[in-house]
């Protein structure tokens, strides 16, 4: 039989593990206080949420959509984007008639049209909170 005896420590590389391995969590890397473990379907990373607040102004003229960059590298997993209406914090629905981001930035679809708490009816003045994982 194969004991731990018989396996030189450092020995053992993914290759060497089963894909359907049943490993446990205990058995992973510690992360860091308030970290937690995301995949982004390649690599997984221990991350920290992140949350941030802005404020739409200068639309595009002709979309009416508005572009914020993050102020950190986003590295993957889910956005929750909020928005201010009536005094109401509302979580906005996660699709892409909403919304689409990537590592940078987020660009928020139709911001007139979809989200009508800004200043003057035009989509500015709109207040937004966004949480992602760094």
């Amino acid at each position: 039989a194969v004991t731990s005896a018989k396996i030189a420590d450092g020995s053992i590389v993914n290759v060497d593990v089963k894909s359907d391995a049943a490993i446990s969590v205990s058995k992973l890397e510690i992360g860091g206080a308030g970290e937690i473990l995301i995949s982004n379907g390649t690599t997984n990373q221990w991350v920290t949420e992140v949350y941030e607040t802005f404020t739409t102004s200068g639309l595009n003229s002709s979309t009416k959509d508005y572009t914020y960059t993050f102020t950190n590298t986003r590295f993957g997993g889910p956005i929750k984007l909020f928005f201010v209406s009536s005094g109401t914090m509302r979580q906005v629905i996660p699709t892409s008639t909403y919304y689409t981001a990537n590592t940078t930035s987020i660009l928020i679809k139709n911001v007139n049209s979809n989200f009508s708490s800004g200043s003057g009816g035009n989509g500015n003045g709109n207040v937004f909170y966004v949480s992602y994982f760094k």
